[in-house]
């Protein structure tokens, strides 16, 4: 007599393609190829990835959610621009719901350059996630 197993079917993950966009997104925020003067509009990031504005626009919008972006005026979307006391409380806020982001507040305060590219730093720690 043959014994029967009960089997579950084996179910793989697709990868969404916002995901992979946000993925790029961050990359090239993290090594300065996007910068506080860029305005980045989704049409034209969509014909540049050869992709459909959907997935651009999640992206987007993910990115504006988590401040790393803000809507411009001009329309799409620029690099989140931050104070010192608003890069400490990004910091504070994500080692309160993360628990492995930096305990403590960088012992050198940032300097204009790292506060436009706070969404750098963010973006490193939520790409390692």
């Amino acid at each position: 007599m043959e014994m029967k197993v009960a089997l579950k079917s084996i179910v793989t993950q697709r990868r969404r393609l916002a995901d992979e966009v946000y993925d790029q997104l961050v990359e090239a925020i993290m090594n300065q190829q996007i910068t506080a003067e860029d305005r980045l509009v989704q049409e034209k990031l969509a014909a540049e990835l050869e992709i459909s504005r959907t997935p651009v626009r999640e992206a987007l919008m993910r990115l504006e959610k988590e401040g790393v972006l803000m809507a411009a005026a001009s329309g799409g979307f620029r690099l989140a621009q931050m104070d010192e006391n608003e890069v400490k409380q990004l910091y504070q806020a994500r080692a309160a719901i993360e628990g492995n982001a930096p305990a403590s507040w960088p012992s050198e305060p940032p300097t204009r350059k790292s506060r436009n590219c706070a969404a750098s730093s963010k973006m490193k720690k939520t790409s390692q996630n």
